[in-house]
């Protein structure tokens, strides 16, 4: 049994304010993609896969109508069974990557909490990190087929990323700049192929007047932006807090060197006149 996963796959994407402090979060809209090309997993095998695929299927149905909570840990606690056999890694992974993002978008579990919680038996008692659990098993799965790969991306753009990234926005909104820096490297575990996160923290950086890391982070949006419409306003803006402060940064270095040639000539003065004094004392 193959699993054929089209292109046309609910996306998330995200408009943002585009002042130095985002003015408005995030929000999402769909985006149709519908390409011929698909990704094809096997989920037959092995058996483990087999089932958790079935536990899958029965979770996002559950969905709409109750918890799919159970038959979501019943995919983590089978794919991660003491002695499992990865005989399949994508088709775990892919399966893996689904139910760790699903599960963080269920209100009783949070991004780090015990694996146990989740229904991991091995080490139960540790703790699991489901952005880093998801990151992983996507980044699997990506590496399999270009398909895959965009299948990979779309999944890391659902709920849990659009919400930390929108908690990221809102922090620096709110002026609370330690809490926006944690909140976009978490965004960033999951989906670093999007400009905001980026753009957020250079202008965390920005405003600590660390100008050289904000640079990096502009231009890490830039890249990130690439050439897609959807990004124009965030791109635009970004080319503008570049070329400011690509400006500060100049002015800076321009402030001290003429500080530096002051007390350079300042020396030279006090040597000249310490010369002086040494004459006149000999004559």
């Amino acid at each position: 049994m193959k699993s054929l996963f089209r292109n046309s796959f609910v996306r998330l994407t995200s408009v943002a304010g585009t002042t130095i402090v985002f003015a408005a979060p995030l929000f999402a809209q769909t985006q149709a993609a519908a390409t011929t090309a698909t990704c094809e997993i096997d989920n037959s095998k092995p058996q483990a896969v087999a089932r958790a695929t079935f536990s899958l299927a029965r979770a996002q149905s559950a969905m709409k109508t109750g918890n799919p909570g159970k038959d979501l840990r019943d995919v983590v606690a089978g794919l991660n069974a003491a002695g499992y056999k990865n005989d399949n890694p994508v088709g775990r992974a892919y399966l893996l990557g689904q139910a760790y993002i699903l599960l963080l978008g269920q209100p009783d579990v949070t991004p780090v909490t015990t694996r146990s919680a989740i229904g991991l038996t091995v080490n139960p008692t540790g703790t699991i990190d489901l952005f880093a659990a998801a990151d992983s098993m996507w980044s699997i799965v990506e590496a399999s087929s270009a398909p895959c790969a965009s299948v990979g991306q779309m999944w890391r753009q659902q709920k849990p990323w659009l919400e930390v990234t929108n908690a990221a926005i809102n922090a620096l909104n709110a002026g609370k700049l330690d809490s926006a820096e944690t909140l976009a490297k978490r965004a960033l575990i999951l989906d670093r192929n999007a400009p905001y996160a980026y753009s957020v923290l250079a202008t965390i950086a920005k405003n600590k007047k660390d100008y050289a890391t904000a640079s990096q982070y502009w231009k890490k949006t830039l890249e990130t932006a690439g050439t897609d419409s959807t990004f124009n306003d965030v791109r635009e803006r970004t080319l503008i807090d570049l070329a400011s402060t690509t400006s500060m940064r100049k002015e800076k270095r321009s402030r001290w060197r003429r500080r530096c040639n002051r007390r350079r000539a300042q020396r030279r003065g006090d040597a000249s006149a310490a010369a002086r004094r040494r004459m006149q004392i000999a004559i």
